[in-house]
Formats: structure tokens, sequence, C-alpha cells
């Protein structure tokens, strides 16, 4: 275990003994966890006379140390390493990251110096590997890895190490499921999701409750082909079949009732302040449904290749995204009257949407040569890359949480700001 001395560079480091048959200067490589979030190769030292034995308490064997190693320590008598110290490579920096979040599998842009990528270099996120896609001195293009318990990124070239570039990265919670639509998040903060299955395929457990530690509890209701999911008002959980067109209302998550029927394939789903439900048919119709379960049609759009994916804004307009046969798709925003009005248009098969606290909108999809989480502006109008990640399927905010679906794992991230959202 390594412990920091305050106001220190060097670390203390305890190992049982020194190596054995000790003569002279010789070298063990150790492998030392470093700040939780790199392993690198340590090298100790041990001399029963001379410079390295004195460099506890004499000036010039730390300087020594200092500049001939880049991991050095020195041993004691008792077998204890006293000092440990990782010496930067001043030439070897990561300058900027592009985009400063990500789920493992997503394309990050890192723009540096001094990398040299024809010498044995690598990128680090943690202690795993990060597979390189391009590389220059300059500028390096990696697929992230899963890597937990990272804390940023750092370059390696050759025995230089640069200092770590801090980088948030998603945290699988489960897998082994079926989201085909977006998770949503319940009044206590555990998240529900699907395992949707196969067209007319029935699921033991077609529901599934996790918590933010990544526990799975199976819901114990039967429905087919549960696709969209949506909390009302009053805290209970609306969930549609596109098996038979249908949404029903799981009543304190303890039976299923008919809620509303004759939907044509209903995917995505949200209420309005109001308690209004809005469901997206992706066979071209949003029907909008009152609180007594009537529904009428609300819009017409191009029929959908898979789903359509619904977010409401503060003022109870309607977002709409969903992917069609043209590789060209919007973002379209629909007032209570149902007037339609297209705000972005070039996403590549657009897929899950959440607001965010501030008011932004988050949406997955491809988007001019890249993928993951754009974040759109309604008030400015702009749009960035916000999230590296391979395009999700579905997405929830609560407060400062982002929870990510992709077709079979849930992942979650902290972002900044700490408004509940619905």
């Amino acid at each position: 275990m390594a412990n920091k001395n305050r106001g220190s560079a060097w670390w203390r480091v305890s190992i049982e003994r020194p190596p054995p048959s000790a003569t002279g200067r010789i070298h063990k490589e150790v492998e030392l966890r470093f700040l939780g979030a790199f392993i690198f190769n340590t090298r100790f030292f041990y001399q029963k006379s001379g410079i390295l034995k004195n460099a506890r308490s004499g000036e010039r064997g730390l300087n020594f140390l200092r500049q001939n190693y880049c991991h050095c320590g020195c041993w004691d008598r008792r077998g204890t390493v006293l000092f440990f110290r990782m010496k930067q490579a001043k030439d070897l920096i990561i300058r900027k990251v592009h985009p400063l979040s990500g789920v493992p599998g997503g394309e990050v842009v890192i723009e540096c110096s001094g990398f040299r990528p024809e010498v044995y270099s690598k990128v680090l996120l943690g202690d795993v590997e990060a597979p390189i896609a391009s590389a220059s001195d300059d500028k390096i293009i990696i697929w992230l890895p899963d890597s937990p318990k990272s804390l940023g990124l750092a370059l390696r070239a050759g025995e230089a190490v640069s200092e770590v570039f801090p980088f948030n990265l998603a945290v699988r919670l489960a897998t082994d499921l079926h989201p085909v639509a977006n998770p949503v998040v319940a009044p206590d903060g555990t998240i529900f999701t699907t395992i949707s299955g196969a067209r007319g395929q029935q699921v033991t457990h077609p529901l599934v409750r996790l918590t933010i530690r990544g526990d799975k509890t199976p819901c114990q209701c039967e429905i087919m082909n549960p696709t969209g999911l949506a909390f009302s008002n009053d805290g209970q959980l609306y969930v549609s079949s596109r098996h038979d067109g249908t949404v029903l209302r799981y009543t304190n998550f303890e039976h299923l009732e008919l809620f509303a029927e004759d939907l044509g394939v209903p995917c995505g789903m949200v209420f309005d302040s109001k308690g209004f439900l809005y469901v997206g048919d992706r066979t071209g119709r949003i029907f909008r449904i009152d609180p007594s379960g009537n529904k009428q049609e609300f819009a017409v759009l191009e029929p959908s290749i898979s789903a359509y994916h619904l977010a409401i804004d503060a003022q109870d307009r309607l977002y709409v995204t969903g992917p069609t046969f043209s590789m060209r798709d919007s973002l379209f925003r629909f007032t209570r009257k149902g007037t339609a009005k297209c705000l972005v248009e070039g996403f590549a098969r657009p897929q899950g949407i959440a607001f965010l606290p501030d008011g932004d909108l988050l949406i997955s999809a491809g988007y001019q040569g890249k993928k993951g989480i754009f974040r759109y502006s309604p008030e400015h109008g702009s749009i960035r890359h916000f999230i590296a990640a391979p395009v999700m399927v579905g997405l929830a905010v609560a407060g400062e949480d982002l929870f990510l679906a992709s077709g079979n794992s849930i992942y979650w991230m902290q972002l900044h700001g700490k408004t509940t959202v619905n």
C-alpha cells in the first residue's frame, strides 16, 4: 500500500523484505497500484553501502534517483521501501480530450504532444489499455475499454508516462437485458428496464428493477414484448406492448391492468405535466391519451423502422426522434396543439432522448461522422458531441445521474446538476 506524505512528491511503500542476495546495486520489478488508477512496473533498489542506501536522508542521493529513474525508491536494512516517486515526462502531455465523457465502445479524440507512436506506446484508461484506432505525435483516436475503476486517461511512450487527464467513463450496472426504449427512474430512485424479447416471445421476467449499486430484481408480472416505459405524476408505471398494441398500468408494482388499446405498434411514451400520456406508434402516428384512457391521434410522421422516442420539456412541448429509411433523420418539436417544427436534420439512426435539468436535450444518435450522445440547446439551437458512445437505444436522467441503455445493458454515469428531472 502506498501512502502519500502531504506536501511531498514522494510516496512511502511497504514491502515485506529486500531482494535475496542483495549485494551491490540490483533491482526487482514490482507491480504497484498507483493512486488506485494505474499499474506501473516499479524498480526498487538496494545497496549495503553507498549512495542508494543513504537516499533517505541525503539530498545527493535523492537527486541521483530523480535524475536517473522514472520509477524509483530505495530499501533500508529492514526491507522497507522508503520512497517512491513517479517522474513525469515533461514532453508527454495530454492537452485536450473530446468529448470528456464516454461509454465503453465509444470513440474519443486525444490531443497531445510527445506520444511517439513508432516506439512502444499505449493509452491507459485506469489500468486498462485502450485500443488505438489511429495515432500520431499530437493526436490519438481510441476506442474506450471497460474500466470501471478508472480515474482518467494517461499516455505511455517507452518509459515515459504522462500525468492523468480526468475522464468520466460510464459504469455498467447490469447486463443480460433487452431494452428497446428509454429506461425510467422510479420515485424511489430505482431504475426500470425491460427484457423485451423477440416479437411474440414470452419472457419469464420481462420487467427488471435495478439499483444504482447494480442489484437486479425481476418484477413478478406477465406482459408480452414490453417496449416503452413511463411513470405518471402519481408514481404509477405504464408499459406499452408492441405485441398487441396496448398500454398497461402496473399499479403499485403488483398487478397489470389495461389502460389503452388499438395503438398500432406502441413504442416510446412520456407524460406531460397535466397527466396526458403521449405514445409513439412506429407505423407513423403519435397518440395523446387523457388520464381516463381516452385516446386521440395527435400527430402523423414518417413511419419508423424501429421506434419513436419521446420527451417533454418544461413547457409541455413534445420532442420526437425515430430512425427511418432515409438515414438523415430529424428532431421534431410539437406544440400542445400538434403544430410540428423540425429543429435539427442529419441524424443517423436517432434513438433515446431525455432532458437535462438545465433544459438541454440529450439525443443518442450518429451525427456528422460521430456517434454517441449529443447535447442540443433548444434556447440557442446549438448542438455538440457530449458523450462518446455506440448509439444507445435509451436514456434517462434523474438529477445528476444519467442512465444509458444499450441493446443488452444499462450503464450509469454522473453529470453536473442536482435538480430532479422526471
